[in-house]
């Protein structure tokens, strides 16, 4: 593995998190090493990807929403 690589893994919990729960993409830097990819697939499983962002920010809103409107009733 790369020493910029293994800098940039070490320097995010989450890429860290996923290397020790993906250690075949240990293997995978030693062969190919696309970093790009590797991020990319630990955004997607830990849905950290911008839709997935929005998503979260609309579900919390319309929840805020529902309970505004539920306390207006009352």
């Amino acid at each position: 593995m790369k020493y910029e690589t293994r800098i940039k893994i070490y320097n995010d919990k989450n890429l860290l998190r996923f290397l020790r729960e993906n250690s075949y993409y240990i293997k995978y830097f030693n062969r190919r090493g696309n970093f790009d990819d590797y991020v990319k697939q630990m955004k997607k499983r830990y849905s950290l990807s911008f839709s997935d962002k929005v998503e979260r920010m609309q579900f919390s809103a319309n929840i805020i929403k529902a309970f505004f409107e539920t306390s207006k009733e009352n």
